[in-house]
């Protein structure tokens, strides 16, 4: 049987209370700068918690076959996502025009919209997998520390 590591279920616990500090941020208009930073720093804080459940998968990543494995995140990630991302950009670009290639790549991958985290999970699902290092622990904290500062600093 597996034992548990409780680093791990810390960790959990504290990206589900991150995603749900993320989910409500939100302020009423009559509110104070006090607030306003409050809300911001929730909103940053929300952030965090898909990052550090993506970081965490990516630690217990193990895979046998990588051909396998690629087409089916191709199949069941990449093409959802290019499907939806098209769909979402078109209705926004159709609303607030012009409509440029490079708007709806930079859309596609993250810049102004949601689907950052897609973006974000391919690339983690790459980086574990051609470079199986850095699923060691202090590879983990470098690249949680790395994604705080970016969150709250850049």
């Amino acid at each position: 049987m597996k034992t548990k590591n409780p680093t791990i279920s810390l960790l959990k616990g504290l990206a589900i209370f991150s995603v749900v500090c993320a989910h409500c941020y939100s302020i009423s208009a009559y509110a104070g700068e006090f607030e306003r930073a409050c809300s911001l720093i929730l909103h940053n804080l929300g952030t965090l918690g898909v990052l550090v459940f993506f970081v965490v998968s990516g630690y217990l990543f193990r895979v046998t076959d990588v051909k396998s494995f690629l087409a089916k995140k191709a199949l069941g990630i990449c093409l959802p996502w290019l499907v939806g991302a098209t769909a979402v950009y078109l209705y926004v670009a159709l609303r607030k025009p012009p409509i440029t290639l490079g708007d709806y790549v930079s859309f596609l991958f993250g810049n102004g919209s949601y689907f950052y985290y897609l973006t974000v999970l391919m690339l983690l699902y790459l980086l574990f997998l051609f470079l199986p290092f850095l699923r060691r622990t202090a590879a983990c904290v470098a690249m949680m520390a790395i994604t705080v500062v970016s969150v709250f600093f850049l």
